[in-house]
């Protein structure tokens, strides 16, 4: 029984890179062409579609704490 029960518990966070934070898998939705423009520019960055993703949410953090001061 404690094999079972160890198979319900939620999988525990994956730690990588130089820095190892908490890490989860991050599954989305997309068309085909919008997924198809996000690895191009991807490609074009010459940077893998999480380093892409992750820089997207850093510009977007910035944005949001500048939206934050000025209220």
């Amino acid at each position: 029984m404690a094999s079972s029960e160890a198979q319900l518990e939620s999988p525990k966070p994956r730690r990588h890179g130089p820095n190892p934070q908490d890490r989860s898998p991050l599954l989305m939705n997309t068309t085909v062409d919008e997924h198809e423009e996000f690895e191009r520019w991807a490609t074009e960055e010459k940077i893998t579609k999480v380093a892409l993703f992750r820089r997207m949410m850093s510009r977007e953090r910035k944005i949001r704490a500048g939206e934050a001061k000025e209220a």
